[in-house]
């Protein structure tokens, strides 16, 4: 992993909820999130302002309304922690791991939680 520099805690929210948004899973709750925020839309996450304190509180409550952030659901227990920005390098996919939270693809792994596991088992349309 290479350190590219320090990241704000709006900046983490703004990625979250970027990465989550186009899911099957958690996409439909997003949307919904963002049609009872008065006034957004969905450029909010796609083109957020992190420097702006007024924008910044819409995002953090989407986050809230369907992940619990920042000490409930999926942040439950959350350490504190000091953001920063990363760039991966090959040998880090190797130690990526699914969370251990239900309805995610630790089955596809084989039960290692393994990333690596669940690409080299996964088939796309199924078997033949």
């Amino acid at each position: 992993m290479i350190e590219v520099g320090p990241a704000t805690e709006d900046e983490m929210i703004a990625a979250f909820l970027q990465a989550e948004i186009n899911s099957s899973r958690y996409g439909a709750s997003i949307r919904l999130a963002l049609q009872q925020q008065a006034g957004y839309s969905r450029v909010a996450i796609d083109e957020p302002d992190t420097n702006d304190a007024a924008a910044n509180a819409m995002p953090r409550s989407v986050l809230a309304s369907y992940r619990g952030y920042p000490n409930a659901f999926l942040f439950e227990g959350f350490p504190a922690v000091t953001w920063r920005r990363v760039t991966l390098e090959p040998t880090d996919f190797q130690r990526m791991r699914y969370a251990s939270e239900p309805g995610t693809l630790v089955p596809l792994s084989g039960r290692t939680r393994l990333v690596s596991d669940g690409a080299r088992n996964f088939v796309v349309g199924g078997p033949g």
